[in-house]
């Protein structure tokens, strides 16, 4: 886990974090992704190297997707069935986008979708949609999807545990928080 002017990296995958970047700050849920410089100094913890003018020319495209992944994945983590609102906005994204897959060859000649389009001039766009694809047409890894036990947070994260046991986004953000809170109260 790691902390950049308030971004946290909990996730374990990108498309994760990125959406993680709607969180609860003082019990209100807060948009970290002000602005294209805020967007560009999260992109750091990733070591991208994407020119600011590119973010700053698909800013609102960014936070767009932003908005139709988290919302995706609040659905996904909370086992509820994905909102068809959530659904046909994602879709309409993925047409006015004009994303399309494309076979290439992945690891030991394994074929793999990759998606492509011709509107999209971010690489920043691309690996984050690669990224959200990659997650939800692996229905492992989408299963391991939690959102935090922590009630007053809204992080998501994928449980890599063996037993798939993991309950918070981090033990440094929530849960020593959570088991300081529960020992008070057994030892009051």
């Amino acid at each position: 886990m790691s902390n950049h002017n308030n971004f946290v990296f909990v996730g374990g995958n990108i498309s994760i974090d990125f959406s993680n970047t709607i969180k609860m700050v003082n019990g209100v849920k807060t948009d970290l992704l002000t602005s294209p410089l805020a967007l560009y100094k999260w992109t750091k913890h990733f070591e991208f190297n994407i020119p600011f003018t590119s973010i700053e020319e698909n800013f609102q495209k960014l936070i767009t997707l932003r908005d139709l992944i988290h919302n995706c994945y609040q659905d996904f983590a909370y086992k509820r069935k994905i909102a068809t609102e959530h659904l046909r906005n994602f879709n309409e994204f993925i047409q006015i986008s004009e994303i399309f897959p494309q076979l290439i060859t992945g690891v030991s000649n394994f074929p793999k979708l990759f998606y492509e389009s011709n509107q999209l001039n971010s690489p920043l766009l691309h690996q984050i949609i690669q990224s959200f694809f990659d997650v939800i047409g692996d229905e492992k890894t989408l299963s391991r999807l939690k959102p935090c036990e922590n009630d007053e947070c809204v992080l998501l994260f994928i449980d890599k545990s063996k037993n798939q046991s993991r309950r918070w986004c981090s033990m440094t953000i929530c849960g020593n928080k959570i088991k300081a809170s529960n020992f008070y109260y057994r030892h009051r």
